[in-house]
């Protein structure tokens, strides 16, 4: 115990100064998610108070490493009080041995990302989740007896573990989705929401009738149109819409107008377009592991255009003048 408390210990404090490196968060997330199961005695209320006062205690560099630190923090902070907790290693003292009531609602965890961040998340049943940017997933630190549910805004893909007497079910705007052990892509936006399936079967149904009902297997897709409380069934090649947990970022004859945001998200940057008409023009591709400055070297001779590089995170494309 000794040694993990130890280890512990040095990690937090260097994710604290901002100098742990990306193996030392990925141990520290390990750390993190052993804790979690064994975690279930722990309500909702001291979980939100440790969080504050670990959170009072990290002082955060700033620059450029300040935005990764602070977005650790933010996606794991309760669930670092969680081990603290449960190490005593002094934030906070907690009896571990007190009897609460069966009635105390679990404590949750929320993940979340900015744009240029994807985060793969292992949740408590061995399920894996890998999370776009922008998006956040909510989950108990312990799943119920009967039902694994989790929350989702934005975008993920769910490698469900299999557990036939457990359904998992993801909410994700007015939508639910309900499976035993599958996998598939969920993508919302403003006014609908996306279920493709790349393996398994799948239920999706709106949040307020759930006898509009439909079951999909792999390659078929289900939209959900906000506007109408419809959902839209399709076929659809599964595996291109998930190609963006793999880090294969996928472009299909997709207008400029629908690239550039992906674009903006998948980076973390702003791309101005100084010419209108370029809007209307198509992107097809895929780029994997590529790095901004190729798929724009890329982008610029394809539709012979400038790219101005206004600094780290502003870029500005334009045609050139004939």
């Amino acid at each position: 115990m000794m040694k993990v408390e130890e280890a512990f210990r040095k990690l937090l404090r260097r994710a604290g100064q901002g100098t742990a490196s990306t193996e030392e968060y990925q141990q520290l997330d390990k750390l993190v998610q052993k804790k979690l199961v064994e975690s279930n005695k722990l309500s909702a209320e001291e979980i939100s108070n440790s969080r504050e006062r670990v959170l009072g205690r990290i002082n955060i560099n700033e620059g450029k490493k300040r935005k990764q630190i602070i977005l650790y923090w933010a996606s794991y902070g309760t669930v670092a009080a969680v081990i603290i907790l449960l190490f005593g290693i002094g934030f906070y003292q907690f009896d571990q041995n007190q009897n609460l009531p069966s009635t105390t609602p679990l404590a949750r965890v929320e993940i979340q990302t900015v744009s240029g961040d994807r985060q793969t998340i292992v949740l408590p049943d061995g399920t894996e989740v890998v999370l776009n940017s922008n998006s956040s997933l909510s989950y108990p630190i312990v799943f119920e007896e009967n039902l694994r549910s989790v929350t989702l805004r934005g975008e993920a893909y769910f490698k469900v573990k299999r557990n036939t007497k457990k359904p998992f079910v993801v909410h994700s705007a007015d939508v639910v989705t309900t499976v035993l052990g599958t996998s598939f892509n969920i993508r919302e936006a403003t006014d609908e929401v996306a279920v493709t399936v790349t393996s398994g079967k799948v239920k999706v149904n709106p949040v307020a009738d759930e006898s509009n009902a439909v079951y999909l297997e792999r390659n078929d897709q289900a939209i959900y149109k906000a506007n109408t409380g419809n959902i839209v069934l399709n076929s659809a090649e599964a595996d291109l819409y998930a190609d963006w947990s793999k880090e294969i970022l996928h472009f299909n004859n997709v207008p400029l107008s629908e690239a550039i945001p992906e674009l903006e998200k998948w980076y973390g940057v702003n791309i101005t377009v100084k010419s209108a008409n370029l809007f209307s023009r198509s992107l097809q591709g895929s780029y994997q592991d590529k790095t901004l400055k190729y798929v724009m070297d890329d982008i610029k001779f394809i539709f012979d255009l400038k790219v101005n590089y206004l600094n780290d995170s502003t870029i500005q494309i334009e045609e050139i003048a004939q």
